[in-house]
């Protein structure tokens, strides 16, 4: 089976590039490996079942009258027929999955079922770049987070992939490259005209030395912080950092300005979503977790990503 990118099918190409957030760049891409194994022996299992429920059913109509035995087997033919359709939709999916590298994060876009979809993490959300399943081929699976679910720590990255050392040092070598300290340049007034005017009065008292207001706004709904920092009121963007307002007016997240500090986003019909600025990243003895940070609850993620593409590099 091709590995090359471009013989994916042409909505998951197109779903990558309108994916892209403002100043991001592919610099790595590819196609996701063969399905594993075990998903062809189950097919070729679950084939030749079926052959012979077919044949008992032929037995059963030819030989004898028995009406239960035969709608026993009509419901086995369908679970049959369900469960293949269900492998070959397995197979065609994991193979159909683009995995890219961007100057901002890894991307995963496939198609499921019938929808299509894409996950991203930035490379501050990769504690390890592990290398793990290598199969007789060479190839083996690249596996940068786990995630928690109902089945344990399932790990997330790019699957039977070709020379997977050379897919962990790109994605190393970007998440060791050193942070630009980057500013944003100050507007003539700050577009921040869906605050109050206690909010207004709390981002101009958190602003530090030679620090500017550049826009600002509430969040889409209600929105708890984590760990019980309160409600969070308002988002916030200065010339030097990127702040999180909780209801007492206090700076309950803040995050330095820098090139490529945009990690991921999610942007919904609206024009409303998410903008991830960092993760909180936890280390364990086997597995690692990642809880995205930053904007996450935004009214317009576009405006946003807008502003921060004009980041420059501190002088």
């Amino acid at each position: 089976m091709s590995t090359d990118y471009n013989s994916l099918a042409l909505e998951i190409r197109q779903m990558v590039d309108a994916n892209l957030m403002p100043g991001e760049e592919i610099i790595w891409k590819g196609k996701q490996g063969a399905a594993p194994s075990r998903n062809r022996t189950l097919a070729i299992f679950s084939v030749v079942a079926l052959a012979i429920v077919l044949l008992l059913c032929l037995y059963v109509a030819v030989v004898t009258e028995n009406g239960p035995v035969m709608a026993i087997m009509i419901f086995l033919i369908i679970a049959m027929l369900v469960a293949i359709l269900d492998i070959i939709l397995v197979y065609r999916n994991f193979s159909q999955t683009a995995v890219v590298l961007t100057n901002y994060r890894a991307i995963k876009a496939y198609r499921k079922v019938h929808s299509y979809r894409i996950h991203g993490t930035g490379y501050k959300g990769i504690t390890d770049v592990k290398i793990t399943n290598r199969k007789p081929d060479g190839t083996a699976d690249v596996i940068y987070y786990y995630i928690d679910g109902r089945t344990g720590h399932r790990g997330w990255g790019f699957l039977s992939m070709d020379k997977p050392e050379e897919i962990r040092e790109i994605v190393l070598k970007r998440k060791q490259e050193e942070e630009i300290p980057a500013t944003l340049p100050v507007p003539e007034s700050p577009a921040w005209d869906k605050l109050s005017d206690n909010q207004r009065e709390w981002l101009t008292k958190a602003m530090q030395e030679g620090e500017s207001p550049v826009w600002a706004c509430t969040p889409a709904g209600s929105v708890k912080a984590a760990r019980g920092k309160g409600k969070i009121t308002f988002y916030a963007l200065t010339n030097k950092r990127a702040l999180v307002f909780n209801q007492q007016g206090s700076v309950i997240e803040e995050y330095p300005l820098h090139v490529n500090m945009m990690q991921d986003h999610e942007t919904n019909a609206n024009g409303g979503g998410k903008l991830v600025l960092a993760y909180d990243v936890k280390d364990m003895s086997d597995f690692s977790r990642q809880h995205e940070q930053g904007f996450l609850h935004l009214r317009n993620v576009a405006e946003v990503e807008n502003i921060l593409a004009k980041l420059q590099p501190q002088a």
